[in-house]
């Protein structure tokens, strides 16, 4: 149980208990002890961390005090009682100058009363909590007459205890004096202590709770001055919280109740990059996902827990494997060719799609993405941005729509350290039904019979026997290679603290998964973030530095098991000898052995360096001024090894060969900016200007050795007899920009937000480099109106908001305006030669994004429920993309622009409500879904280019032409298709005979998220679902013709022609590959292509905060065990292995299942 000790003061309540700290946190270096517990966060792992707090007991030290001395200053009693017991004492510098010295005889003391003994007749209070001595001077009440003819009191601790409406203490809630701005933060048992006087106003708040403000008369009394949502909360009246109300403390103090809050919109503060706004008045689309709803996903990369959240936003996971890759894209397809990323920002540092981790020089099997280099548990909030008004600030880096991450800060008060640690487990989501070894077999032969062929033993030793093959053998290779259990570890610390000059957060995290596949592949990462953030006294000063690194090393086979796993027949031979050594089966393997490409291994370390620092100086009333100062660094070092070993030994190899990839990119960036801001009437007008100064550099040499003389040297480049250099890279990009703001708002009823740009690429030529892009946005809060609230009384909010802008698109290669040339490993009289790539083209210019919204807002019943519909139309033209040129020309490419216009329209609702919500139980869902519309609205010249074959004018870029299956001819058993003529045929002609438009693009997408919590079980859980199309696993592929050697295949098969006159789905069984052509006919009809749709329980996650009483014993402030869950299950009737990628040569996302433990102290 937290102690308490009792010290009086005069106040009109008469004498007082202090339960919690007497003051804010200070000065850090006014409190002794913090030093000890950041130095203790740093130096140990989040593990061992985790093992040390549990055993926490008051036992650890003496209660009792043994002490003797004369004209003793309380320093040197304190340090002496630290000495003895670990009691720490906590008071501002200078606070013990007025003290007096004592005299001390104490043998065996309890501590309270040791302590009683020598604060008495001091002038100064105390408060114990846990083992914590809070120490402020004392100061009694004392009432003294103004000119004003009020009488006011001297600055005195005004206590509390914050409690929710089932009466649990709040730990860690925020009590501000919005007079002084002083700040505390609430202890384990909710009590906190803070100094106010007359007419000072004190606001308390706690994550998802309304806030609750007080303006004070006393100490001992105080007018409730805003309860939130509390006046219309039957709870929250029968506890006296009422607008208006004047509440008394009592022995506690003021029992301050918070109860949970609806959505405020007012209060909800959105960050737009350059300036923040806020929900109700904003008049551009945002959407802001917060950090507690990113932690609640067992994830490594902060996109797989944007997956259903945002509206707008379509995010499939491209692999199941560690690091893997994700599609991004907010309101559809802009770019026919590339260039179809959003712009990510980091702490105002955009983060760009590193050249390193896209372009082919890239070996991770994976792919990569950028935001893999963040940790997300360093995540406060990530905000995405969708309209012209919101990102037509970012300029020619918007068009594809923005996303914001803010990363978490410290915040004032004493030091705190958080700690979350999990482990946990993660397998395929579902399998493919395989041929059996019977079936198998039984094809096979059914193929011979069908060829009018008898098996060869030298060839068909799969169905005779021979070469290590057993016909009785049987081997669910999806089992042996993707069939293992991946394992989850991650531990994570931080600590917190400061006063109110300085404020800061230090923390480290350290993440491992495995894959499912066989051996040791692993993806780890240690990272750590520090924030530093403060100003002046007069806060005419501030800064907030930020800086993080990420060290992420990786492992993974070179080819990807599920590529080649339909190429091992069920009866094939076993993977390894007795010896332990690889079974070549004589060459009898069809893809070679299995197990040798797990044992050709990928190894890669990537680090990122990220750093931001913004300084905000107060020129005068209104006017900031601002800058912003970024840096990043990226650097890759990869090594792709293939043993002799694991080579078959009838390939003409002689030694192993390696593949070596380094990268570096380095970037700066630089902010100036003045912001003015000032209030004419009822209007509030707000102008921004500022400067962009950008520059980063990619270097990178990729190198192929061979000749090695032993598999333990293929990582040294050195012991190779043959060294290829692949490519080398040098490139510099420069991005220079201006860019303003203006913004009047009316009384928040009527805003309208104009801002500007100008930006210049060095990516374009000269006299192309610049380009102009505006955006004006509008917004109408008709619920403020008079007339509206007369009529309308259940209307809480209601917003009407429109905007129209322009962006761009840069996002080609370097240089691409010029004349390219790529280094080759043929050479010419002795000199290695280059190679032509794209061919110069001085007119290539910026690719043009013009953007369309209107949209409406509702809340109701004081926002308990919250609906908004977007109705949006994008037109993006000046396509840039690489054309191919004649031979003859000697260039492959030329970068250009085309006419070509693509548009996207869409229509987005979302839907909040709180569905219940009492003193112990509430519940909330959000609900939203996206209708997307791609298509190609013109593309002048469009037979005659090489975009005529895959793309189709009026159809979405996602479209594609398909022959339209008619069954199987009856007589030949081979596959029919729907000729122009209408007859079927089993020899169609691409671009004549009839054909069917496949989109396999969403036709709608979304999410479903409730949270749910009673008492201390916390339940949230998120339904994701998306209606498409895509390509069903009937075969492997072309190569893989069903009834050819060691290729087995999916069940659907068994449904064949065997005779004539049999009406089957697929075609007859063949072994000599002579039906190959009819197979790739049906691989590009109809007949491969079906509904991919699915319902996915995404994220689950259950949680239990521990009872206060346990948490007093073990000294922590807060503490619950969790249970998380990602992709536990999926409805859907596609058949392949995952609807999310829709690709059978990969993994696909895993099933993931974790148990943690949180706690802070």
């Amino acid at each position: 149980m937290t102690k308490t000790a009792f010290c009086g003061w005069a106040t009109r309540g008469g004498t007082h208990s202090i339960t919690q700290t007497l003051l804010q946190a200070g000065s850090v270096k006014g409190y002794s002890g913090s030093g000890r517990k950041l130095l203790m966060a740093m130096k140990l792992t989040a593990f061992f961390i985790l093992m040390a707090c549990l055993q926490v007991s008051a036992a650890g030290h003496s209660q009792t005090v043994t002490l003797h001395g004369k004209d003793m200053h309380l320093e040197n009693v304190f340090k002496e009682v630290k000495k003895q017991t670990g009691y720490f004492f906590l008071y501002p510098t200078g606070a013990l100058k007025k003290s007096k010295r004592v005299n001390v005889n104490a043998s065996d003391m309890p501590v309270a009363e040791f302590l009683k003994m020598i604060f008495r007749d001091q002038p100064l209070q105390y408060a114990i909590e846990s083992k914590t001595v809070n120490i402020a001077p004392g100061v009694p009440e004392e009432r003294t007459l103004k000119a004003d003819g009020i009488a006011y009191w001297a600055p005195a601790p005004v206590r509390g205890v914050v409690r929710d409406a089932s009466g649990k203490p709040l730990a860690g809630a925020t009590v501000m004096n919005l007079t002084t701005k002083k700040t505390v933060s609430s202890g384990a048992d909710g009590g906190f202590v803070l100094n106010a006087e007359t007419g000072h106003v004190l606001a308390v708040s706690f994550v998802g709770y309304s806030t609750l403000q007080i303006k004070m008369a006393s100490a001992a009394n105080a007018v409730v001055v805003s309860s939130g949502e509390a006046n219309v909360n039957d709870d929250a009246l029968a506890a006296g919280w009422q607008k208006g109300q004047a509440v008394t403390a009592g022995t506690d103090g003021f029992v301050i109740v918070l109860f949970p809050a609806t959505l405020q919109l007012a209060e909800v503060i959105i960050n737009k990059g350059y300036y923040t706004d806020t929900k109700k008045t904003s008049t551009g689309n945002v959407s802001k996902v917060s950090g507690d709803d990113i932690a609640r996903q067992p994830v490594s990369n902060p996109l797989a827990a944007l997956s259903g959240l945002v509206p707008g936003m379509f995010i499939a996971q491209s692999s199941g494997a560690p690091g893997s890759a994700f599609q991004v894209q907010i309101r559809g397809i802009n770019s026919i060719a590339n260039g179809n990323d959003p712009l990510y920002v980091i702490d105002g540092v955009p983060f760009s799609i590193a050249p390193e981790l896209q372009n082919s020089a890239n070996l991770n099997p994976a792919g990569g993405n950028p935001l893999n280099l963040i940790n997300p548990n360093d995540i406060a909030s990530i905000e995405v941005l969708k309209d012209a008004d919101a990102t037509a600030i970012y300029g020619s880096r918007g068009a594809n729509g923005v996303v914001l991450i803010t990363t978490k800060k410290g915040k004032a008060g004493k030091a705190k350290v958080d700690v979350n640690f999990y482990q946990g487990i993660a397998k395929v989501t579902r399998q493919v039904k395989y041929l059996n070894t019977a079936q198998y077999l039984a094809m096979r032969k059914e193929a011979l019979k069908n060829d009018g062929v008898e098996a060869d033993p030298a060839f068909d030793v799969d169905v005779l026997g021979g070469s290590s093959w057993d016909p009785n053998r049987y081997t669910n290779w999806q089992d042996e290679l993707i069939g293992n259990t991946a394992k989850y570890t991650d531990a994570q610390t931080a600590v917190s603290g400061g006063s109110d000059q300085i404020q800061y957060k230090i923390g480290g995290g350290y993440h491992r998964e495995t894959t499912v596949y066989p051996g040791e592949n692993a993806l780890q990462k240690a990272s750590m973030h520090v924030s530093l953030s403060g100003g002046s006294k007069n806060q005419r000063l501030k800064f907030n530095f930020s800086a993080s690194y990420v060290n992420e090393n990786s492992t993974l086979p070179v080819t990807d098991p599920m590529s080649v796993m339909s190429y091992f027949a069920p009866n094939a031979p076993k993977a390894f000898n007795d010896d332990g050594t690889l079974n070549w089966a004589n060459g009898t393997w069809l893809k070679g052995n299995p197990y040798a490409f797990l044992m050709q291994p990928y190894k890669g370390r990537t680090t990122n360096l990220l750093g931001n620092l913004m300084v905000t100086y107060n020129i005068m009333k209104g006017l900031d001024f601002k800058t912003s100062l970024g840096y990043t660094n990226i650097n890759m070092d990869q090594r792709r090894l293939i043993p002799f070993s694991t080579i078959d030994p009838l390939r003409a190899e002689t030694s192993g060969s390696s593949t070596f990839n380094n990268s570096d990119t380095r970037s700066w960036i630089a902010e100036p900016q003045l912001d003015y801001k000032v209030s004419i009437g009822k209007g509030k007008l707000s102008a921004l200007a500022g400067l962009s100064f950008q520059q980063s550099h990619n270097e990178g040499t990729r190198l192929a050795a061979r000749g090695f003389s032993s598999d333990l040297l293929l990582e040294n480049m050195q012991a190779a007899s043959i060294l290829t250099v692949e490519s080398v890279t040098d490139i510099f990009y420069k991005y220079n920009a201006g860019f303003g703001r203006l913004n009047y708002n009316y009384a928040d009823k009527y805003i309208v937000n104009l801002t500007a740009r100008r930006d210049g690429s060095s990516r374009f030529g000269p006299g192309k480099q610049f380009a102009n892009f505006y955006a004006a946005g509008a917004a109408w809060v008709f619920s403020s109106e008079n007339w509206v609230q007369q009529q309308l009384p259940f209307l809480s909010f209601g917003k009407l908001r429109a905007s129209y802008g322009t962006s761009g698109n840069d996002q080609v290669a370097d240089y691409s305006f010029l004349d390219r040339y790529n280094s080759t490993s043929n050479t010419y009289g002795g000199s290695q030669g280059l190679l032509p790539v794209s061919i110069l083209n001085p007119v290539l210019a910026w690719e043009q994004n013009k953007k369309l919204e209107a949209a409406v807002e509702l809340g109701f019943l004081n926002d308990r429920l919250n609906f908004s519909a977007s109705w949006y139309s994008n037109r993006s033209g000046n396509q840039l993309v690489q054309s191919p040129l004649s031979v003859v020309t000697g260039f492959p490419f030329i970068s250009q622009n085309l006419p070509a216009v693509v548009e996207n329209r869409g229509l987005e609702f979302t839907f909040h409500s709180v569905n219940l919500r009492t003193s112990a139980f509430r519940w909330t869902s959000s609900f939203n879904i996206t209708f997307p519309r791609n298509k190609l609205v013109s593309f002048p010249n469009f037979e005659a280019s090489s975009y005529s074959e895959r793309l189709i004018i009026g159809q979405p870029l996602t479209a594609t032409k398909a022959f339209q299956y008619a069954g199987v001819d009856p007589v030949t058993g081979l596959f029919q298709f729907m000729g122009k003529d209408g007859k079927p045929t089993t020899d169609p002609v691409p671009l004549q005979d009839d054909i069917s438009l496949l989109d396999f693009g969403p036709r709608f997408y979304g999410g479903l998220q409730n949270n749910i919590s009673y008492g201390n079980i916390r339940l949230d859980f998120l339904l994701q679902f998306v209606k498409q199309k895509g390509m069903n696993y009937y075969y492997e592929d072309v190569e893989g013709v069903p009834g050819t050697f060691s290729a087995n295949q999916p069940v659907y098969v068994l449904d064949r022609w065997q005779k004539a006159g049999d009406v089957a789905r697929f075609q007859r069984y063949n072994q000599d590959y002579s039906t190959i052509n009819s197979l790739n006919n049906a691989v590009m009809s109809d007949f491969q292509y079906g509904d991919a749709s699915y319902i996915r329980l995404k994220n689950v996650s259950l949680s239990y905060s521990l009872p206060e009483r346990w948490i007093s014993k073990l000294q922590l402030e807060t503490a619950r065990i969790y249970f998380q869950g990602q992709n536990l299950l999926t409805i859907t009737g596609y058949k392949g292995y995952d609807p999310e990628n829709r690709n059978y040569l990969v993994l696909p996302p895993l099933k993931v299942f974790t148990l943690g433990l949180q706690f802070t102290f």
